[in-house]
């Protein structure tokens, strides 16, 4: 009994010894999305802001962007690494903790839309994956005031 005793302490001994450290401080991100104006008037423009942090330094990002092409029309991308689709991003410092993208639509519809960040992929400059979630926000395009009047016009004829 005294042998399987020693056995089972020297067992649990040296699991220990042996059992590599847990880092319990995951790294974690967040993309979250601003806009110029989230009232947005037919003809004029809006820009999104896509900005991502993390608690350790990036290393790569990608991430898809979906709208409504009926209510919006993408114009421009601060970054060549983004299509009207589909964005990616690197860097070469490990030092890098944010980056910021800016996406100008054009309102050429009118009534509600999104902008949703989705299928985010996040390395860390140590080449872990960082978890991060979708993020959306929200748009109430109007129409023009002479696109009103016009309306208003052929409806009383």
């Amino acid at each position: 009994m005294k042998k399987i005793n020693m056995f089972t302490k020297l067992l649990i001994t040296l699991l220990f010894a042996f059992t590599p450290f847990i880092n319990t401080n995951a790294a974690s991100a967040t993309v979250n999305l601003t806009a110029s104006s989230t009232k947005v008037v037919t003809g004029n423009t809006v820009k999104i802001y896509v900005n991502t942090y993390s608690s350790s330094p990036l290393g790569s990002l990608e991430y898809d962007i979906s709208y409504n092409s009926s209510v919006l029309k993408l114009q421009s991308v601060s970054t060549d690494l983004c299509s009207s689709k589909h964005c990616i991003w690197y860097t070469s410092s490990s030092n890098t903790k944010s980056t910021t993208y800016t996406f100008t639509f054009k309102a050429i519809g009118s009534g509600s839309s999104s902008v949703t960040v989705k299928n985010a992929y996040i390395l860390g400059y140590d080449e872990k994956k960082i978890p991060v979630d979708d993020y959306s926000i929200d748009f109430n395009i109007k129409p023009q005031l002479l696109q009103c009047v016009k309306q208003i016009m052929q409806l009383s004829l």
